[in-house]
C-alpha cells in the first residue's frame, strides 16, 4: 500500500482508479483504497498495488516478494531480499525501532519512489545541510541537485534546538518611566562621522554632532580633522556652562580616540565631569 500524495512518483503508467476495502489503521481512523497500479525497483516489481488515502507510510508485501521467487530474511538489525535463482541480492533495508526500512537505493537499476527517512536520518542530514528545511531538502532529492544524499524523504519528527536558538530574539530593556536627567547639560551626547564625500562650503570633511539629553538641543560643529575634536569639545563645555549657567555632569561618546585621550580627560577630571 501506498500514501495517496506519492502516486505520481511511483506508480507506473498501468495506474487504474478504483474504489477498494477501507483501511483500518492503529489509532481507529480510516483510509480509503483510490486506484491500483504497479511498483517497480530494479529488479524488483508489486502488481496490484493499492493507494491509500490518509496513509503515512509505504507498506511493502513481504508475500508478494515470495510469490515471485525471492527469498526474505530478516534479523535484528534489519533484513535482505535475494533472488532464489540467482542467489543475488536485489534490495535490503535496516531495522528502525520495531519497523524495518526499505532502502532502496540498494536496488539494482534505476530507483523510482524514495522511502521515508527515520527521524535519526533526518536530522542528521539536517545538520549537514546547514539545517536547511525540511521542504528545501526534500526538493534536493526529487530533483537530484546534492550528490551522495540518500533518495528518501524527510520529515521533521520535532523542534531542533540550534534552529530555536538562532532565531531567538534578544529581550529589549524596559523603557523608564522616569527620567534620571533633571535639567539641561546633565548629559551630552556627542558623536563624529566623517569623512564625507561631500564637504562643507568651508571644505571641512568631519562633523562634531552634540545632543543634549534633557532638552534634545542639539549643536552641530564643522571640523578640517579629528584632531580638531578634542579642541572642540572643551571649548563647547565651557561655552554652554557660562551661557546656561548650569554644568555639564557626564559626557556620553562611542569611546573614539578623539574623545577618550589624555587632554579631554585631564579636562572632566578638573570639572568633575564624567
Amino acid at each position: 500500500m501506498l500514501k495517496a500524495h506519492d502516486r505520481g512518483k511511483i506508480f507506473a503508467k498501468d495506474y487504474i482508479k478504483m474504489k477498494g476495502p477501507i483501511i483500518s489503521f492503529g489509532d481507529n481512523s480510516k483510509g480509503f483504497t483510490l486506484g491500483y497500479g504497479t511498483v517497480a525497483s530494479g529488479n524488483v516489481s508489486f502488481e496490484n498495488v493499492a493507494l491509500v488515502e490518509g496513509l503515512k507510510h509505504n507498506l511493502l508485501s513481504v508475500s508478494q516478494l515470495g510469490d515471485k521467487g525471492f527469498s526474505t530474511r530478516f534479523n535484528s538489525d534489519g533484513f535482505v531480499v535475494e533472488n532464489m535463482k540467482s542467489g543475488g541480492i536485489v534490495l535490503q533495508g535496516v531495522r528502525k525501532g520495531n519497523i524495518y526500512v526499505a532502502d532502496f537505493a540498494s536496488a539494482n537499476g534505476e530507483t523510482c519512489f524514495y522511502s521515508k527517512a527515520s527521524p535519526d536520518v533526518s536530522e542528521e542530514w539536517h545538520k549537514k545541510l546547514s539545517h536547511l528545511n525540511y521542504k528545501s531538502m526534500n526538493d534536493l532529492v526529487k530533483r537530484e541537485l546534492v550528490s551522495g544524499i540518500p533518495q528518501m524523504e524527510f520529515a521533521s519528527q520535532g523542534l531542533c534546538s540550534a534552529c530555536q536558538h538562532g532565531k531567538f530574539k534578544k529581550s529589549s530593556f524596559k523603557s523608564k518611566t522616569t527620567s534620571a536627567v533633571k535639567e539641561p547639560l546633565n548629559l551630552l551626547h556627542m558623536d563624529l562621522f566623517g569623512p564625507v564625500n561631500v564637504m562643507s562650503v568651508t571644505k571641512k570633511r568631519y562633523c562634531l554632532v552634540i545632543v543634549d539629553e534633557f532638552s534634545r538641543y542639539t549643536w552641530v560643529y564643522f571640523v578640517h580633522a579629528k584632531s580638531e575634536v578634542t579642541t572642540q569639545v572643551i571649548s563647547h563645555v565651557k561655552k554652554v556652562e557660562v551661557e546656561s549657567g548650569l554644568n555639564v555632569r557626564v559626557l556620553r561618546t562611542d569611546n573614539g580616540t578623539e574623545f577618550r585621550n589624555s587632554i579631554v580627560r585631564g579636562f572632566c577630571d578638573s570639572k568633575g565631569i564624567s
